[in-house]
């Protein structure tokens, strides 16, 4: 999948705005466990037995507000946590080190608020 740009996430922002009434969102995340067979001849299997009692690796992804796929990772164990999985992942890193073609930040429609992207993400993580 193609990295999103800046002016692409300037186009989602505004469908956000007009489908959702949601200002200054440009995706939406969520992780999901996917059921698998019990791995077979493993010494892992504490690690792919998650919180529900099933064995599961999480797939992990981002999507626009029309519900299409931006980002998807699927390469960890049903044991981890989506806040775990997402400092790992190659798209968390770079929205931590502010190198994920966010538009720059701006404030909120008719406010003074300055609403800060990857500030707002990573705060919510620790």
């Amino acid at each position: 999948m193609p990295s999103p740009n800046e002016n692409t996430f300037k186009h989602v922002e505004q469908d956000f705005w007009r489908k959702w009434n949601t200002p200054n969102c440009m995706d939406s995340m969520d992780g999901k466990h996917v059921l698998i067979k019990e791995p077979k001849n493993s010494r892992c299997l504490f690690f792919f037995f998650n919180y529900k009692n099933y064995f599961s690796i999480v797939l992990l992804a981002i999507v626009y507000v029309n519900y299409k796929f931006i980002v998807v990772d699927m390469d960890s164990n049903g044991k981890e946590r989506d806040s775990r999985i997402f400092q790992k992942f190659e798209m968390g890193k770079k929205i931590a080190k502010n190198n994920f073609n966010f538009p720059v930040s701006k404030c909120l429609p008719n406010s003074d608020i300055l609403w800060s992207t990857s500030y707002q993400v990573m705060k919510h993580l620790h």
